[in-house]
């Protein structure tokens, strides 16, 4: 049930039951109620708005959900002054409006603006509803709530409340709106996409300005990116600048553009390979005929073998014999090793080595690399001599100590692979090397602009990287890249770009953009900063007159801004958290000691104003919980409200005043208002009370949802 508490000052409050009516109650002692309708909607969903002039409430029934993402249903209207408990003429002072409206509409003068189910939007003058358009996606009106801009298929159109058949088309095709705050400046943006040469494309924006007759200009055109908005009404955008970074010239290469790749055949090494021949080899069928010192020879070895009979045809000493029974030990020992070629003959034979070692030591400076000798004719005759010496009588057998030579090519592959390694590598840099030369990946650089009260003023025309701050707008300029990458360093062209980030441990630029001033940081500030923010992260804000820093690991700093210099950062709360923080002016909210106890939030709240020291403003408060707007709220009079534990299905309300002082005011809430300087609404438990400062009163039972038409504005600090 909703319900309508009528006060003798003129407020009024309504309260929705737990069985889901709106019910009007006649005052705050809780002696009477009206019953009005029931809601037939989910309780999160009831909705009750009070008219301006305080004559109405409008309320909704039947809500039900939309496949496009929003909910509609019946939405009524009651002259609620006029209600009496139990009176069958209430229904004369509630009407049905429309039973097609979509959850959330908007007062203006003589009745009220809403969209259906379809999107429609609609004038209701108290009496009956006018169509304005149809398919409106969004509708704002001004001050005076006579002038009403909406938009239908990205085409904005304005119109009359006192003249809605008549309507202007104020922009079209547009990709955002940025501001309609100002029905005379209205400030937004059209896309336009254009192909390059490979094969992307790039997307820039046009700005436009245009009043509410539909008189309009633009502002600019080819917009990179629109920095920063809506502080002092000042537009910050990037433009292209005309002039561009090649890459190229931010490498330094070592590489080699005319090397060629390896051919195989240079490295080619000749491997020789020899055959032996037959007494009965014809030697003019082949090229080359070689012989060899160190290669085995068999009429050598049969030789040998007659040694050991040596003695039955000549008569040796016995010095002899033990001389030959000593090479033969030796020899047969190392028979397998080449015991029986040429070499060992002449160095080792007790009996012919003397006239072998002739023959060798005449031709072993001939032989090649591999040992063998080209044959000539006199080491033919000298060959056919050895046989002699061997015992053989067949004038062939010299040829049994010859060889035929053939050639295959094998490769040097190592050096090869090593080479062609190096020849890959330097196809990579070559690819490498006209990709940083490309003029299509060129650095760009920016200019800077800003846009405000119709003025259009340069801030820079030599920016690479922008970036928005809280409260400025951060940028390094071109000239402040001095470094080089080697491009051995490089895996793809798009390295060099880290080159042109902001690094700010380096030279940028800062722009106030609330006052559009140039600042920049004093040393020791640049340093504190690097150290607290750029390296550990947290929040920076800037205001008109401050810098203030957090980090929930160093603290809460400050700095004071004095002739376009932010000067050094003060340590003012060691213990400050990062996180929660909100401005407001040059005022600063943080919080202290953050902390999660039983799955909530909690933490120590303070102000800090730039002067003297921070000021707690309350202790051990929620700062999120099961919602997390609103949940700390400050009044104008320097009371706060917040939440300070939670059970019994609800939150512990406790309100601190501007000294200070901490008043516990209930347990169990789940919402709340204060209605004047003395007097707090809230339920609790699923009972509505009325708080005084001193006492409590049980307005209502069983109530699941409270408004009030008049009641204290707030700021919700968390």
């Amino acid at each position: 049930m909703i319900a309508i508490v009528s006060s003798n000052s003129g407020n009024a409050y309504v309260y929705l039951s737990d069985r889901g009516h709106y019910q009007l109650l006649t005052n705050l002692n809780g002696s009477g109620s009206v019953d009005i309708a029931n809601s037939r909607s989910d309780s999160d969903l009831a909705t009750v708005v009070f008219s301006e002039d305080g004559k109405y409430i409008y309320y909704y029934t039947r809500l039900e959900y939309n496949y496009s993402g929003f909910y509609y249903g019946s939405l009524y209207r009651a002259e609620y002054g006029k209600l009496k408990e139990d009176s069958k003429n209430n229904e004369n002072f509630i009407e049905l409006i429309d039973s097609d409206v979509r959850l959330g509409f908007t007062e203006v003068k003589g009745g009220l603006l809403f969209r259906d189910s379809k999107n429609t939007l609609y004038f209701y003058d108290g009496k009956e509803k006018q169509r304005i358009a149809r398919s409106v996606d969004t509708f704002s009106i001004d001050d005076d709530k006579n002038r009403l801009i909406y938009s239908s298929d990205y085409t904005l159109y304005g119109t009359l409340l006192s003249d809605i058949g008549s309507k202007t088309k104020l922009a079209s095709d547009y990709e955002y709106i940025l501001d309609q705050s100002d029905f005379d400046n209205i400030i937004y943006a059209k896309s336009d996409s254009y192909d390059r040469e490979d094969g992307w494309y790039d997307t820039v924006y046009d700005l436009y300005k245009v009043n509410f007759s539909g008189d309009g200009e633009k502002i600019a055109e080819g917009i990179r990116d629109i920095i920063a908005y809506g502080e002092g009404g000042a537009v910050y955008y990037t433009v292209d600048g005309g002039k561009s970074l090649s890459l190229y010239d931010f490498v330094e290469d070592n590489g080699d553009p005319n090397i060629k790749e390896p051919n195989r055949d240079d490295y080619a090494i000749p491997v020789y390979s020899y055959s032996s021949l037959s007494k009965y080899s014809t030697i003019t069928d082949y090229d080359g005929i070689y012989t060899s010192f160190s290669q085995p020879v068999s009429l050598y070895a049969n030789l040998v073998e007659t040694y050991p009979h040596l003695g039955e045809f000549i008569d040796l000493t016995y010095e002899q014999q033990e001389m030959l029974n000593d090479f033969l030990d030796e020899y047969w020992d190392n028979y397998y090793d080449g015991s029986r070629t040429m070499e060992y003959a002449a160095e080792h034979d007790p009996f012919i080595g003397g006239e072998i070692a002739l023959i060798v030591n005449k031709y072993k400076s001939q032989a090649n690399e591999d040992g063998y000798i080209p044959l000539t004719d006199g080491l033919q005759q000298d060959l056919e001599y050895m046989t002699r010496l061997f015992g053989s009588a067949d004038d062939r057998d010299w040829k049994t100590m010859c060889y035929s030579q053939s050639v295959y090519n094998d490769y040097d592959w190592d050096k090869y692979n090593e080479d062609y390694d190096i020849y890959f590598a330097e196809q990579g840099k070559a690819y490498l090397r006209e990709q940083l030369q490309n003029e299509d990946n060129d650095q760009p650089v920016y200019s800077i602009y800003c846009y405000k009260d119709g003025n259009v003023t340069t801030v820079t025309d030599n920016a690479l990287t922008v970036r928005n701050l809280n409260g400025a707008i951060v940028y390094n300029s071109a000239d402040s890249v001095t470094e080089k990458l080697d491009i051995d360093d490089l895996d793809w062209y798009g390295d060099v770009y880290s080159l042109f980030y902001l690094d700010y441990e380096k030279n940028f630029s800062i722009i106030q953009t609330a006052t559009a001033n140039q600042l920049t940081m004093s040393d020791s500030a640049k340093e504190e900063f690097v150290e607290v923010y750029v390296k550990s992260g947290g929040s920076l804000y800037f205001t008109e007159t401050h810098v203030y820093m957090l980090n929930s690991g160093d603290g809460f700093y400050s700095a004071e801004i004095s002739g376009g210099t932010v000067g050094s950062f003060t340590l003012i709360d060691g213990d400050a958290s990062s996180e929660h923080c909100r401005t407001d002016g040059d005022v600063l909210y943080y919080f202290v000691d953050v902390r999660n106890k039983s799955g909530y939030t909690y933490g120590d709240l303070y102000r800090y104003n730039g002067v003297g020291d921070p000021a707690l403003l309350a202790a051990e408060i929620m700062i999120s919980g099961d919602y997390y707007y609103g949940m700390i709220r400050m009044y104008d009079d320097g009371v706060i409200t917040a939440y300070t534990g939670h059970g019994s299905g609800g939150y512990d309300l406790t309100m601190i005043n501007a000294n200070g002082k901490v008043d516990d005011i209930a347990d169990g809430v789940t919402q709340y208002f204060r209605i004047n300087a003395s007097t707090v609404l809230y339920i609790s438990e699923g009972d509505l009370y009325v708080y005084d400062g001193s006492k409590r009163t049980c307005v209502a039972e069983n109530v699941q949802k409270v408004w009030a038409r008049e009641k204290m504005d707030y700021t919700a600090v968390a």
